[in-house]
């Protein structure tokens, strides 16, 4: 697989609460062992959303998030801490992967706060977001639902 580009950092998030047979899990660990292979001057960060969950987001980080940085006192600050990690993370990366079930028509709450995480830089970005449509190269998402229906008899 050549993209063209030089990629040198792939963050991979992880969303199955199955630490073992998750259909989009395996297919997407396939893909980044595949991807690393054949690109140079690989980094490749794995966020496990089931293992190390992060919280959702609260009140307090709701408003401080939409109050300019300069305006923000130490524990406003702090309060945005992993956001502004998250943001980070994903504003350096070149390839972005999600490996998530469906669950109840949706993406898992871990996938969801993960999401939530994006807005906190106190300017008009749509963090997560903007940093994925404007930053990473290229993004895959891998999803499964259902389980395996080999042996299914209509």
């Amino acid at each position: 697989m050549n993209w063209g580009i030089n990629m040198k950092n792939i963050l991979y998030i992880q969303c199955s609460p199955k630490t073992a047979g998750s259909h989009s899990g395996t297919f997407a660990q396939e893909f980044v062992k595949g991807l690393s292979k054949s690109l140079p001057a690989k980094n490749v960060v794995l966020r496990d959303l089931s293992n190390s969950p992060i919280p959702h987001v609260s009140s307090q980080h709701t408003l401080v998030s939409e109050k300019p940085e300069s305006m923000r006192n130490a524990a406003e600050q702090q309060a945005l801490q992993l956001s502004d990690t998250l943001i980070a993370e994903l504003e350096a990366t070149d390839v972005l992967v999600i490996a998530t079930p469906m669950h109840n028509y949706t993406v898992p709450s871990v996938l969801k706060a993960w999401i939530d995480h994006g807005r906190s830089s106190g300017d008009n970005r749509c963090g997560l977001w903007f940093a994925a449509d404007y930053r990473a190269e290229r993004s895959t998402q891998t999803s499964g639902r259902g389980g395996c229906v080999a042996d299914y008899q209509a």
